[in-house]
């Protein structure tokens, strides 16, 4: 690689760690792209510590490093042309005030591919405020959603940690002609991959001793219907009979009435052999209409299928419940 030849250097968010190396290419003509928030950031780091940081600052310290000059501020959306390649930021506050995505193609021989990079993945969850996780949830859901828009289906991320890089970079040496690459996971797999990011998220935040209150219980009962998505994805039998009470009950789209948490195990696991479509469910509201009674109301999508979702929740000894599901479909 000639560093000459660098035009652009995209910065996932504004760490030592990872705008280090910019100042570099940026003294031999490079470009440098950063959302405004993490221009800020590192012209005028946080100091170390928790306490008056605000919660999406809030992380590893900057590390002793020249920052790079502000250059090209990154918006939402608009996208910034290097040769015949268009890079498309999405902003992804939590880890950074400024964390931002970057979708853009990719070639793989003769097919186009569409590659997205998650520039703000938090390692460390137990050193970000409530808030900050708050917010990094409805960031990791919002790249879903523009990353199912964009067709995304090959995974990168900014820690190499994170999803096995240096492992995928090793078969990609040894790769032979006819077999996988080892970054392209296709786009449901990709959609897959988001909604655990959410899901264990909100787990994290659910378990917190301090965390207590009607927005604790709604983190808990959004983590236990993302845990529902991903057993059904999985078709893990036990994964889903442990979400549920034992006088539960379901009652799907086609008019299916199942009783009692076997039936509801039994029943999933024939529909999703049936219905092999990514599941998504977003949830639109929780509610709390009696103490220890949650009732999560949502889209649910299962492929090109539509439909709302209805989940009543029970608190239990060990932690809430699905005690019923009602699936119905759009009147029109």
């Amino acid at each position: 690689l000639d560093p000459a030849q660098v035009r652009y250097v995209f910065v996932g968010h504004g760490h030592g760690d990872h705008f280090g190396g910019a100042p570099y290419f940026q003294q031999r003509g490079a470009r440098v792209v950063m959302a405004g928030p993490d221009w800020d950031l590192v012209e005028s780091p946080a100091q170390p510590g928790r306490g008056g940081a605000p919660p999406s600052a809030r992380g590893p310290a900057p590390a002793p490093v020249q920052p790079p000059k502000r250059d090209v501020v990154a918006v939402e959306g608009q996208t910034i042309t290097v040769g015949d390649v268009a890079f498309t930021p999405v902003m992804i506050p939590g880890h950074t005030p400024g964390s931002m995505g970057v979708v853009f193609p990719v070639k793989d021989g003769r097919a186009t591919r569409m590659a997205g990079l998650f520039g703000g993945s938090i390692l460390t969850p137990g050193r970000i405020s409530d808030d900050g996780l708050r917010q990094y949830i409805a960031s990791v859901e919002h790249w879903g959603d523009a990353t199912r828009r964009m067709k995304v289906d090959v995974e990168i991320q900014n820690h190499p940690m994170y999803d096995g890089f240096v492992a995928k970079l090793d078969r990609l040496k040894r790769r032979k002609q006819g077999e996988a690459h080892p970054f392209v996971v296709g786009a449901e797999s990709y959609q897959r991959f988001v909604a655990v990011m959410a899901g264990c998220t909100r787990a994290q935040l659910a378990r917190r001793p301090q965390a207590a209150g009607p927005a604790a219980d709604e983190a808990a009962v959004r983590a236990v219907v993302a845990s529902y998505v991903d057993a059904r994805e999985r078709r893990d039998a036990a994964a889903i009979g442990a979400l549920f009470t034992a006088d539960a009950d379901q009652y799907n789209s086609a008019g299916e009435w199942r009783r009692g948490r076997d039936a509801i195990v039994k029943g999933t696991l024939e529909s999703s052999a049936r219905n092999s479509g990514s599941r998504r469910i977003t949830i639109q509201s929780v509610r709390f209409p009696a103490p220890g009674v949650a009732i999560a109301d949502g889209d649910y999508e299962i492929g090109a299928n539509r439909m709302w979702t209805t989940l009543v929740l029970t608190r239990q000894s060990e932690g809430w419940k699905i005690s019923a599901i009602r699936n119905s479909r759009p009147t029109k």
